[in-house]
């Protein structure tokens, strides 16, 4: 009788077990379809056009995604293409379920052209490395550089002084 009732018990945890998992649904980049309880993204977009885009100024746009796997997704690490862009993003887990963005942050300073940048997500979903895109158009030509520079307050004269003293 203690074998059988052990038995149940070790039958009815397994079933609840095995019930209580959910998995999901996925299709990757051949089409093929994936059965996993790995972490899944899901982004409103994957790329973002700033348009024309003014030398000297910094463009932000927010990446927002909801994490649509059944486990935590986990960001480990989220790098840019290059030092003009910043990426800032969530540390702690992001839950099933659970909506989170990334803040992606790009100076234009020394740039010119059509801009194309990436930012590579690292991550524990289904989909380790995932890219997101940010894009623009910035004129060919930095503006030119003002030939008058301030002069410092203490060391201004006025202008009726220096037409006086010339006489």
């Amino acid at each position: 009788m203690k074998k059988l009732l052990f038995f149940l018990l070790v039958l009815g945890v397994s079933f609840n077990s095995y019930a209580q998992t959910k998995t999901n649904t996925w299709q990757n980049d051949k089409g093929e379809f994936i059965e996993t309880t790995k972490p899944i993204f899901l982004f409103d977009e994957e790329s973002y056009d700033f348009g024309d885009m003014i030398h000297g100024e910094k463009y932000t746009h927010i990446f927002k995604f909801q994490n649509i796997g059944a486990e935590d997704l986990i960001l480990t690490n989220v790098k840019a293409s290059c030092g003009c862009t910043t990426p800032v993003w969530p540390k702690e887990p992001i839950a099933s379920g659970e909506t989170a963005e990334i803040k992606v942050i790009f100076n234009t300073k020394g740039k010119r052209g059509n801009i194309n940048k990436a930012v590579t997500i690292t991550s524990n979903a289904v989909e380790p490395v995932k890219r997101i895109f940010i894009k623009g158009k910035l004129p060919m030509q930095h503006p030119p550089k003002d030939s008058v520079k301030p002069v410092p307050a203490e060391k201004a004269k006025p202008i009726m002084e220096e037409e006086n003293s010339g006489n």
